[in-house]
């Protein structure tokens, strides 16, 4: 049995209280009790936990892998072999970003660098540009 500690510190035991309330139907609409068993609309068991569990497994055998943690003598072997030595790539060299004439005019800080403008007409009916920058920062202008 596994201990569980409430928030207050005081030790619960989940086990109990599973098996003293594992006829009560989940709040919801999942249709099942506590214990995860499938109920029909007048509360009856239509399916059980294991049997669902089963269908699931039966039905998805891939679901669950068993896995061995012990070392394969092939896998050992494999990583004792020599390594090819990697051959060096080729530099890539790509095209410097295009930096805006306002941006540029601005300021050499590249926080002040202008990422996003828009354009367009307030209440008076006069156009404006928005400009937002690098750090976050918006004018208008």
């Amino acid at each position: 049995m596994a201990k569980h500690v409430t928030f207050r510190g005081t030790q619960f035991n989940m086990a109990a209280f599973a098996d003293q309330y594992g006829e009560t139907t989940a709040v919801g609409n999942s249709g099942r009790n506590a214990r995860g068993d499938v109920l029909n609309a007048r509360g009856e068991v239509i399916a059980t936990a294991k049997q669902v569990n089963a269908a699931y497994h039966k039905k998805n055998p891939k679901a669950v892998a068993k896995v061995s943690i012990i070392e394969d003598p092939d896998d050992r072997l494999a990583s004792q072999a020599p390594k090819a030595t990697p051959t060096p790539a080729k530099p890539v060299v790509q095209p410097a970003p295009s930096v805006s004439a306002t941006a540029a005019a601005t300021t050499e800080d590249p926080s002040q660098q202008v990422v996003n403008r828009r354009v367009y007409m307030d209440r008076n009916g006069e156009e404006k540009t928005e400009l937002t920058y690098a750090d976050g920062s918006v004018e208008i202008v």
